[in-house]
């Protein structure tokens, strides 16, 4: 609490006119010092006075108590919502999703927007009809611009579309984002995706200007993460845990290389991170440099992960992605081992495998134990799922599995 004690007013005398020096000559600068010493809290109460009048330093002074006072209510104000705000935080389960590009994380984000948070809206739903053109566009450029150098090559059947073909190749790639996607557009694009033996019924969906995304199409649509990304939701708790809400926040960061410079930012207070492969990679290039093995670039990002001292603390659920693409593959006949020759002679640890659908359980644990040699070390409480994140039940069954995995204290629950 301010009191006058507080003041240097030596140079005032009680009746609060100057004192003078010893050779009888007023001073010339009491009247701005005390003003600014009176008024040091802030700017706007210094004021400019006329040396011949008195300071009136008692008005100042109170005023400077009420806004003291004002000072300490917003203060205790800020800090009551600050302790509520940490209370509400220290109960919110904080999960990151990381992974290479393209594994699925994204997807992973809109699953829980589906279960969790009523799904889309009709404007989200708009918004994403951009998405899903540039896609189409994304799509039929990378097809028709690699045609020849494919092994076989593939050459149009009906000689009738190379128009078509023309057309398409001629289109700038660089213009994705400002393209107008005119009926000419949709029309080649869907001669050529029937020439090759595509079914073409998704290019009328698309150009017709009634057309709004479902949630597959949403689920099934890609666009490149070059932000952070936040979903905050909260999940029913069974009665017999207490039968309240427990909040999520769940973060999604490009997997590209140019984006896991911003990675660490969301680090800090994390308790479980959600690393997505995919699966189907292992016969794919990455894009950054059309070089590097997609399931070894997949392998080598959860090594860092695994290793990195500022997520010690966070337990690591691996979610094996993309199985269903995975299944497809094998079945008509991709070769692991043409990319990773220890395949060859892999026995799966798992005794009892249904024999029709051996090669692709066998894969697929071949795939998961390459991940698992990085966690013998036991850094980490881990976890793994075989999913398919476009499918909505594959997913909720996976994430009630987490959910439950927190329950049982695994990750520090806290309800």
């Amino acid at each position: 609490m301010l009191n006058h004690q507080t003041l240097d007013n030596n140079n005032v005398n009680k009746n609060g006119k100057q004192r003078l020096n010893d050779d009888g000559n007023g001073e010339q600068q009491p009247s701005t010092q005390v003003a600014e010493k009176i008024c040091n809290s802030g700017d706007h109460y210094k004021q400019q006075f006329d040396n011949n009048h008195p300071i009136h330093y008692h008005f100042h002074l109170k005023q400077l108590e009420k806004d003291h006072y004002s000072l300490q209510q917003q203060s205790r104000k800020i800090d009551k919502e600050l302790k509520e705000w940490n209370r509400h935080e220290s109960k919110v389960i904080k999960m990151l999703l990381l992974g290479a590009g393209e594994s699925g994380k994204t997807t992973i984000i809109k699953q829980m927007k589906i279960l969790h948070i009523k799904g889309f809206s009709t404007e989200e739903r708009l918004e994403k009809l951009q998405e899903i053109k540039e896609n189409v566009f994304e799509s039929i450029k990378e097809l028709t611009s690699n045609m020849e150098y494919l092994v076989p090559p593939i050459e149009l059947a009906n000689p009738v579309n190379q128009a078509s073909l023309d057309f398409i190749k001629k289109l700038d790639a660089t213009q994705i984002k400002t393209y107008d996607y005119p009926d000419e557009f949709f029309e080649h694009t869907k001669r050529l995706w029937s020439d090759s033996g595509i079914q073409a019924y998704m290019i009328d969906k698309i150009r017709d200007p009634n057309y709004e995304p479902s949630d597959q199409d949403i689920l099934h649509s890609r666009k490149r993460t070059s932000e952070l990304q936040k979903i905050d939701f909260k999940v029913k708790v069974p009665k017999q845990n207490g039968g309240k809400m427990q909040p999520f926040c769940m973060y999604d960061v490009g997997g590209q290389r140019g984006e896991r410079k911003k990675w660490i930012q969301v680090f800090v207070g994390i308790k479980a991170i959600l690393f997505v492969v995919d699966s189907s990679g292992f016969d794919t290039k990455v894009r950054e440099d059309g070089k590097t093995n997609r399931l070894e670039e997949s392998l080598d990002l959860f090594k860092v992960v695994w290793n990195n001292s500022y997520l010690e603390k966070s337990g690591i659920i691996l979610f094996m992605n993309k199985q269903d693409i995975l299944k497809e593959k094998i079945q008509r006949g991709h070769r692991i081992e043409n990319y990773f020759p220890e395949y060859k002679d892999y026995k799966p640890t798992k005794n009892k495998i249904n024999e029709k659908e051996y090669e692709y359980l066998k894969a697929r644990q071949f795939i998961l134990d390459k991940f698992l040699e990085v966690t013998k070390d036991g850094k980490h409480r881990f976890f793994s799922h075989f999913t398919t994140a476009t499918d909505t039940n594959n997913i909720k069954k996976v994430f009630n599995d987490v959910h439950c995995m927190f329950m049982a204290d695994n990750f520090d629950y806290i309800i």
